[in-house]
C-alpha cells in the first residue's frame, strides 16, 4: 500500500467521530472520557441534522476549551471541502477570543490539516471555516450564519437576552446544533437557563443534551487536581460561593441572601464581648464612614426620625497569629456606633478609642467624606498603620467576596450577644443588618456582585464595618499589642465612648 493510499485510509478513519480524531492526532492532548461524551453527543446531532442544544457545564479548569478546539478542528477537518460554518459567542473578545484562537490553531496543526488560514478573528480550512464573536453588550456581532454549530462558550457570563436577540438567529435557517458552555454561578443566567430546557427534554425523548462535570469527575482521572480543589475547600470553606460554583457546580441564586442560615451559625462565635483590650493580645480596628448630619441630634432620636441615615460604624478585632497571614483569625470583641455626630467630634471620639485599644492597624472607609477622618489618623497613627479603602463596584465586590471566604473558612467571627442593654441592641441591630444583605451578580466575565440592605428601614453600616475586616491579611500588625487599662461607656441607648476622667 502506498503512502497516498495510507493517508487516505486515515483520514477516512480519523474522521469517523471526535474522539477518534483527538486520540489519533492528539496523543499527548486527547480528549478524556467526560470530555469525549460531550463531543460525540454534538458530532451525532450534526452529523445526523438533529439540531440539538447540548449543554456541558465542567469544573473550572477541566478541559473545556480544549474540548471546544478539538472538536471544532475535527469538523473543519471533516467539512474543508464539503463546507460549513461554526459561529462562538464568548462573552470578552479581546482577551478570551484571542486564547480560543491560539487552541484552535492548535488544534489544526495535526498530519492531516496543516493548511488552516487565520484572518482577524476567523480561521478557515478551504470551505469550512470558524469566527469568534463578542456577545459583550454593544458589540457588533450580527448576520453570521452558522451551518455546522452555534456556540455559547462561558455562557453564565452572556446576557440571555442578548443571546436571544443576536445570537440563537444565526443557527435558524440552518437548525444547526447549538453548544452551550460554561461553569454555572447564577441561576438567572444563560447557562443555567439552556442547563433546565435541556434536562426537561431529556425527560421527554431520552436522548441526552445535558453534561454536568463537577471536580470529583475530573480527580478521578486527575488526582493532583482533587487535591488542589481539597487545598482550596480547606482554605476558604466548602461553603464558599466560588467552591460551591466553580467546582461543585451549584448555583447562587440569592434567595437566603448574602449571609444565609448556615452562614450565619459560622460567624457567630462562643466568646465574649469584651469592653476592656487584654493585656499582650494585638486588636486591629475597622470603621465604616458616614456622611456628616447638619444637625447635632444623635442617638435612637435620629434614628426614628430618618431610619435610614448613616452611621459610623467601629469595629474591634481580636487578631489571632499564624505562621502565614492568609492564615490568620479575626474576632470581632467590641463595636461602636455613631449616629448625627459632627466629624470634627468624631476626630476626638475614634482616635481616642483607637488609643485605648492600642489598636495595630485600622482599616477605613475613606470614600467621599471620610477622606479627611482617614487623613487624620493616618498622621494621628502613622501610616503604615492605616489602610484608607475607597469603595467601588469592583472593590465593593472584591470586598464582598473575601469577607464570605473568611467567613466559610472560620477565620472571621463576631462575639456572642453581650447582656449591658446599649451593647445588646447594637449586636441585636448588625444580625438585622447581616439577615437583610441581599446580593445580585452582575453579567459579565468579571464576577462582580452588588450587595446591598434593600430594606428602606434596615442600614449596613455595621455589615460594611465587619467586611472591611477582609483587608486585615495584608496589614502591618507589627509592634503594636494592647495594654489598655478601664473604659467607660454609657448605658443608654448607643454604645458609646465616655473619655475617662483624669486625676480622679
Amino acid at each position: 500500500m502506498t503512502t497516498t493510499h495510507q493517508l487516505t485510509r486515515l483520514i477516512e478513519v480519523v474522521h469517523t467521530d471526535p474522539v477518534i480524531w483527538s486520540h489519533a492526532l492528539h496523543k499527548r492532548r486527547r480528549l478524556r472520557a467526560y470530555q469525549s461524551s460531550v463531543a460525540l453527543a454534538v458530532a451525532d446531532s450534526i452529523l445526523n441534522e438533529r439540531g440539538l442544544t447540548i449543554v456541558a457545564t465542567f469544573s473550572r479548569q477541566a478541559g473545556k476549551d480544549e474540548l471546544l478546539a478539538q472538536l471544532i478542528a475535527y469538523l473543519l477537518s471533516k467539512q474543508r471541502y464539503k463546507g460549513g460554518w461554526v459561529v462562538v459567542g464568548l462573552p470578552a473578545i479581546k482577551s478570551q477570543g484571542a486564547i480560543a484562537l491560539r487552541r484552535l490553531t492548535a488544534a489544526l496543526k495535526t498530519l492531516i490539516t496543516t493548511d488552516a488560514h487565520t484572518a482577524g478573528s476567523t480561521i478557515t480550512l478551504d470551505n469550512a471555516g470558524c469566527t469568534v464573536l463578542s456577545a459583550a453588550p454593544g458589540a457588533a456581532s450580527r448576520g453570521a450564519t452558522a451551518s455546522l454549530l452555534l456556540v455559547a462558550n462561558e455562557a453564565q457570563d452572556i446576557d440571555p437576552d442578548l443571546w436571544d436577540a443576536r445570537f440563537a438567529p444565526m443557527a435558524v435557517s440552518t437548525n444547526a446544533t447549538r453548544l452551550i458552555m460554561g461553569t454555572v454561578w447564577s441561576a438567572s443566567g444563560l447557562l443555567h437557563r439552556e442547563m433546565t430546557i435541556a434536562a426537561d427534554a431529556e425527560k421527554h425523548d431520552g436522548i441526552q443534551r445535558l453534561f454536568v462535570v463537577p471536580w470529583r469527575v475530573v480527580a478521578a482521572v486527575v488526582p493532583s487536581y482533587g487535591r488542589y480543589v481539597e487545598n482550596e475547600a480547606s482554605r476558604l470553606g466548602w461553603n464558599h460561593p466560588f467552591i460551591r460554583t466553580e467546582y461543585e457546580l451549584k448555583p447562587l441564586s440569592g434567595d437566603g441572601g448574602l449571609f444565609p442560615h448556615d452562614r450565619q451559625a459560622l460567624l457567630r462565635g462562643a466568646y465574649p464581648a469584651l469592653e476592656h483590650p487584654a493585656q499582650d493580645e494585638t486588636y486591629a480596628a475597622t470603621l465604616d464612614v458616614a456622611g456628616e448630619s447638619e444637625d447635632q441630634v444623635e442617638g435612637e432620636e435620629q434614628r426614628r426620625a430618618n431610619p435610614r441615615k448613616d452611621s459610623t460604624a467601629l469595629s474591634i478585632h481580636r487578631v489571632i497569629a499564624a505562621p502565614r497571614r492568609t492564615e490568620r483569625h479575626y474576632q470581632l470583641v467590641c463595636r461602636y456606633e455613631w449616629l448625627g455626630t459632627p466629624h470634627d467630634q468624631l476626630h476626638d471620639k475614634v482616635g481616642g478609642l483607637l488609643d485605648h485599644w492600642r489598636i495595630a492597624h485600622t482599616i477605613i472607609d475613606a470614600t467621599g467624606v471620610g477622606a479627611g477622618l482617614a487623613s487624620f489618623l493616618a498622621k494621628r497613627q502613622g501610616k503604615d498603620h492605616v489602610t484608607k479603602f475607597v469603595f467601588s463596584s469592583k472593590s465593593k465586590s472584591d470586598l464582598g467576596w473575601a469577607y464570605v471566604g473568611m467567613i466559610d473558612s472560620g477565620r472571621a467571627t463576631v462575639h456572642a450577644d453581650p447582656t449591658e442593654v446599649g451593647a445588646l441592641d447594637l449586636s441585636r441591630r448588625f444580625w438585622r443588618q447581616i439577615a437583610a444583605t441581599s446580593y445580585v451578580l452582575l453579567p459579565g466575565p468579571g464576577k462582580l456582585m452588588r450587595w446591598s440592605v434593600p430594606d428602606p428601614t434596615v442600614h449596613d453600616d455595621l455589615v460594611i464595618s465587619a467586611a472591611l475586616v477582609a483587608l486585615l491579611d495584608d496589614a502591618n500588625l507589627s509592634d503594636r499589642t494592647a495594654r489598655g487599662g478601664p473604659v467607660v461607656l454609657t448605658k443608654g441607648r448607643d454604645w458609646m465612648l465616655v473619655p475617662p476622667r483624669r486625676n480622679r
